[in-house]
């Protein structure tokens, strides 16, 4: 078990290795935190990671309890529009390295992920990102989809996305390409309704891994329309299924398998590949009667 306070130590020493190639984190290297300021580079990567929601002026009176001589609230602003959103990303990135133990369960790695959605102060130049309120105020929100080793009580994965372009399938599918895992390593992908697809099983299909999704129950959309399962209130059937691009009824009545024939218009990165064959695909339906 590691303790706390040897996690934070790790932890802040990223960012003191970080100091020894400033201009890779910087918007412009040739004049950003050449000049030793109260606000310098490690200080601007600490207040902004232990940023807790206050005022800014509120967070500086916190961080330097209340000295006569803190910097202003313009002073941090002016500081923290020269890092580059980088810098955290490689925070990120090597914080998951120093601490990559993967506790499984059974052998399987979990991995679950969702999404969520942030507000920031509103600029009329990031439409992108506007979200209407009412009838009179616009913020602009951020989405997020993030995956989290449950086991391993850390994530080790994140995508943002401008809220009028967001995609929790086109961001799952990215966290999933993106995993790196020795090929012995074996990972349950879990997700809630919202991130059920086929482009995404195949995804997660083509790196021999598995998923536990939960779908929508109801037989005029979601992924299961084309399977006709039991109205039992619980039962647990294996589907073989064929994603194909032929349109010949033939094909599909003279098979035990499920077709489900992709179209242009369908979300599936590997159309290229099922123009020149099928892609089978055992899938597994699982319904749980819980209570109220």
């Amino acid at each position: 078990m590691t303790s706390c306070t040897k996690i934070k130590e790790d932890f802040w020493s990223i960012i003191q290795e970080m100091e020894t190639h400033i201009p890779d984190f910087v918007v412009d290297p040739n004049k950003h935190f050449l000049r030793n300021r109260k606000l310098n580079f490690e200080t601007m990567l600490k207040m902004t990671l232990l940023l807790e929601g206050r005022s800014i002026n509120g967070e500086i009176d916190e961080f330097f309890d209340s000295n006569l001589t803190m910097p202003s609230a313009s002073a941090f602003c002016q500081q923290r529009a020269k890092l580059l959103p980088d810098a955290f990303k490689y925070i990120f990135d090597k914080f998951n390295v120093q601490y990559s133990h993967n506790p499984t369960y059974q052998g399987y790695r979990l991995l679950a992920c969702d999404g969520s959605e942030y507000l920031f102060f509103p600029d009329k130049n990031q439409v992108e990102y506007h979200v209407s309120c009412n009838a009179y105020a616009i913020v602009n929100a951020i989405h997020v989809n993030a995956m989290y080793d449950l086991l391993g009580h850390r994530y080790v994965d994140a995508v943002l996305q401008p809220r009028r372009k967001k995609s929790d399938n086109r961001a799952f599918c990215t966290m999933i390409d993106r995993l790196a895992m020795p090929e012995e390593q074996k990972v349950i992908f879990i997700a809630d309704r919202g991130y059920e697809g086929y482009n995404q099983l195949v995804h997660i299909h083509k790196k021999n891994m598995y998923f536990l999704i939960r779908v929508k129950d109801h037989p005029k959309n979601g992924i299961l329309t084309s399977f006709c399962y039991p109205a039992e209130p619980e039962f647990d059937c294996v589907y073989p299924l064929t994603f194909t691009r032929s349109c010949s009824i033939q094909k599909e009545y003279s098979s035990s398998r499920v077709y489900k024939r992709i179209s242009t218009a369908h979300v599936y990165d590997y159309m290229d590949e099922l123009d020149r064959q099928d892609y089978d695909l055992d899938l597994r339906v699982v319904r749980i009667h819980i209570g109220n």
